[in-house]
């Protein structure tokens, strides 16, 4: 007959045998695009009560549509296009991007406006840093394979140990993704602040995915973009 001490035991090992299960398996590749979904939805509600709920901070957004009101009024002159903030610093990309921006901001007056816009830009530049977090974390996991993959006589409990070392690397990108969807600096540059940082560093990181898939012309087109808009995006090159 059973003792009172293993019928307790028994059911909390077979929970923890549950958990232990579904940890190893969720590390499967094939919930990566699932977990990545989740990271963006959360992404995309958190954005939208940031515009809703947390006051606007006016930095340079005005300097810039004043700068784009020279260049609109046909000035060409660099040392003549000004704002508040002092003299245009930024190339001839950034005066076309932020024209069209300022079109669709009512002249640049609607502020909640470009916070959506620039909320799509962070949702961009985010789901491209997770897509190249995904690729090099199973870049990381396969290398361990590869390097220390299963002997073929290997007890269970050995193979178990090796699964949760290579589930354990690829939760760890994982953490990191999430971490970087917490940033509270980056979701004010791009929400609370409309730094022309936003669009030039998606521009990048696009360049970046795209070079990590051996796309080199499309890749050097994106970059140069990104340059055109900020030229301290050269200081990757």
């Amino acid at each position: 007959m059973p003792t009172m001490h293993s019928q307790n035991a028994n059911p909390e090992k077979s929970f923890l045998d549950v958990v232990a299960n579904t940890y190893l398996n969720l590390a499967q590749s094939k919930y990566d695009a699932p977990f990545l979904a989740m990271l963006l939805t959360f992404e995309m509600l958190l954005s939208k009560a940031i515009i809703n709920f947390v006051p606007y901070t006016e930095i340079d957004w005005i300097a810039y549509m004043e700068e784009v009101g020279f260049y609109e009024a046909g000035e060409r002159n660099y040392l003549n296009i000004r704002g508040g903030t002092g003299p245009l610093v930024y190339p001839a990309g950034f005066l076309y991007m932020f024209s069209y921006l300022k079109v669709i901001t009512e002249n640049g007056t609607n502020i909640h406006k470009a916070q959506e816009i620039f909320a799509v830009f962070y949702l961009c530049i985010t789901a491209v840093v997770l897509l190249i977090y995904r690729i090099v974390a199973r870049q990381h996991v396969n290398r361990l394979a590869a390097q220390q993959g299963i002997p073929e006589d290997a007890t269970p409990q050995k193979i178990r140990k090796i699964q949760f070392k290579f589930a354990n690397t690829l939760w760890s990108w994982r953490l990191s993704m999430v971490l970087l969807c917490l940033s509270k600096r980056v979701h004010s540059i791009f929400m609370l602040r409309l730094f022309n940082d936003g669009p030039t560093m998606a521009l990048l990181y696009l360049a970046v995915l795209v070079f990590m898939h051996n796309q080199w012309r499309i890749g050097c087109v994106l970059f140069s973009l990104a340059v055109s808009i900020k030229m301290n995006i050269l200081l990757f090159a």
